[in-house]
């Protein structure tokens, strides 16, 4: 069974919701300019909630993929 890669979602088409971000919160955004205006071509995790509030220099975010694993399978008791 093959995943479908996550695709880079333009913030003036749909913001992320609680539901996109990963584990952790989060989500990757994109930002071609850096907060004193010159290029960047920034990408970095961010809170999901932080994007609205930044859309003034984030472009564009996408889905971490970052999930926490399961704990692993262990006999008896933990605590021996």
């Amino acid at each position: 069974m093959s995943e479908q890669q996550p695709q880079w979602i333009k913030c003036a088409s749909q913001l992320p919701k609680e539901d996109d971000a990963d584990c952790e919160g989060c989500v990757w955004v994109f930002m071609p300019f850096g907060f004193t205006g010159k290029p960047s071509n920034l990408v970095f995790r961010i809170r999901w909630d932080t994007v609205a509030n930044r859309v003034d220099h984030i472009t564009h975010w996408m889905l971490s993929g970052l999930k926490r694993p399961s704990a692993p399978q262990v006999e008896g008791n933990a605590s021996e």
